[in-house]
């Protein structure tokens, strides 16, 4: 093989493991934004689950472990998201992860809005309750003085 020929060859494989490399890239922000998507979506699946007291009572426990995960996510993602600072090779993947937390989030609201207008559901889940994302908005609702 002559030395311009080794060269090609080289420079080609430099290329194969660079594309190789850049196409298997996630970010870890991507990482965390499909857990915390994920977490999301099981917490809204569980509130989905609940029509009674009994059925509240039943996915409390594991209710209580997802949102507990969710906000050590949240945390994470806090302290290590800037969304001034995004690589512009990882936009569109953290783009597309950001909204369908939306998506995932618009849900949680809405299963916790519908969880919070029934007191006896609310009671049966306990302390976990709080930890919805309507809780403190329903909770504060019911504590602000009435306007004539």
């Amino acid at each position: 093989m002559t030395g311009s020929a080794t060269r090609r060859l080289l420079f080609l494989g430099c290329l194969v493991l660079l594309a190789t490399g850049c196409s298997t890239h996630e970010a870890p922000n991507t990482r965390l934004f499909k857990q915390w998507n994920a977490k999301c979506k099981e917490a809204a699946d569980l509130l989905e689950t609940i029509k009674d007291v009994s059925s509240a009572k039943t996915a409390e426990p594991k209710l209580k472990v997802v949102m507990q995960e969710l906000h050590k996510l949240d945390e994470r993602l806090q302290e290590s998201y800037d969304s001034e600072d995004v690589d512009a090779v990882d936009a569109p993947r953290i783009t597309k992860h950001v909204a369908e937390g939306i998506g995932q989030m618009q849900r949680l609201m809405v299963e916790s809005l519908r969880i919070g207008q029934n007191p006896e559901l609310r009671a049966a889940l306990g302390e976990t309750w709080k930890s919805l994302p309507a809780a403190a908005m329903m909770d504060a609702q019911g504590n602000l003085p009435a306007t004539e």
